[in-house]
């Protein structure tokens, strides 16, 4: 891999991969889309999306992790009139490419929002809304400003039916998002609730549960939970570092950057570890 990381320190690789039907998708982070065999290894097709279509990527390379479809690969690839493109998960065939915007680092995600499935994408000039199909746009909503490196990370969440919540660092704030009639309301925006730089947080019974602020500034992140409606600070757990959580039931599993492992509970009142590893 020839990428190297805008800071010198950590050139990724960064998305993860995505496995459906017995097939792994791979994106690394110098923008190599591979599609491989999931039993044996074999490489079933390939592109470099990066290059193909000379795409800037961002100062961390390329972030997204592939959304795979049952007929298609989605990437935010972020090259003229590539911003988004869909490749045909049997060949790698470019099956549609739509706006010019540049990539930010959030992953691309299915939704059901108003009764219909849509493809929900964070570029660095909207959020948009497409027919995973075809690539129309069915929505969008225009971000604050974001750079190379400053920008969304935390893929986005849908909250229920019509509301998604987005969230990011360097003063892009958090914002909950209602969509109605192909039309997108914003609830509420600050920077103040949580801004998350990397892992998207937890929604639960109408919280949210995440990580708020950079790796390396003003101590490090505080661990937060909102009240998802209004943005209002339930509780948090100050310079507590960076780390991910996921959600078990009533519980939520969180590991630290720091290799430390806590199961607590989901409580908007405070909180608590039940355990730690």
């Amino acid at each position: 891999m020839k990428f190297q990381d805008g800071a010198y320190l950590d050139s990724g690789p960064r998305p993860t991969p995505t496995i459906r039907n017995g097939r792994v998708f791979v994106h690394n982070t110098d923008g190599y889309l591979v599609c491989l065999d999931a039993k044996t290894g074999t490489k079933l097709w390939s592109r470099h999306a990066k290059g193909e279509f000379k795409s800037s990527a961002t100062w961390h390379g390329c972030v997204a992790s592939p959304l795979v479809t049952d007929n298609a690969v989605i990437l935010p690839v972020g090259a003229t009139n590539a911003g988004v493109v869909a490749f045909a998960v049997d060949s790698g065939k470019t099956l549609w490419q739509v706006s010019d915007d540049k990539a930010s680092g959030a992953s691309p995600f299915l939704a059901n929002i108003g009764g219909r499935q849509q493809l929900v994408v964070v570029t660095r000039s909207a959020l948009r809304s497409l027919d995973p199909e075809s690539g129309h746009e069915f929505w969008s909503l225009n971000t604050p400003r974001q750079t190379s490196g400053n920008l969304y990370a935390a893929t986005p969440i849908l909250v229920d039916s019509n509301t998604v919540f987005l969230t990011g660092w360097y003063k892009l704030g958090a914002q909950l998002i209602r969509v109605i009639e192909n039309k997108p309301q914003v609830l509420w925006h600050n920077d103040k609730s949580l801004s998350s730089h990397y892992a998207a947080p937890i929604i639960r019974d109408g919280y949210a549960y995440g990580f708020h602020g950079h790796a390396w500034e003003n101590s490090g992140p505080a661990l937060r939970c909102i009240e998802l409606a209004t943005g209002k600070m339930m509780w948090e757990q100050p310079k507590f570092g960076s780390g991910t959580i996921v959600k078990c039931g009533d519980q939520l599993l969180v590991l630290t950057d720091t290799g430390e492992l806590l199961l607590a509970k989901a409580d908007p009142k405070e909180f608590k570890v039940i355990s730690r590893a």
